[in-house]
């Protein structure tokens, strides 16, 4: 998990462009299960202009 942070933080602070794919549901990730994916979450919205 820390190696994807890490991906998505480096793109985000160079204005790189990042497409992002998953089989998780919309809700799935709007209220994630754990705190690891809460974290991961974040950095999504976070990073999304």
């Amino acid at each position: 998990m820390e190696q994807i942070f890490f991906v998505i933080d480096s793109r985000y602070y160079s204005c790189s462009s990042m497409i992002i794919t998953t089989n998780l549901k919309l809700v799935e990730l709007k209220e994630p299960s754990d705190l690891v994916h809460a974290c991961i979450y974040a950095c999504f919205k976070g990073a999304s202009h």
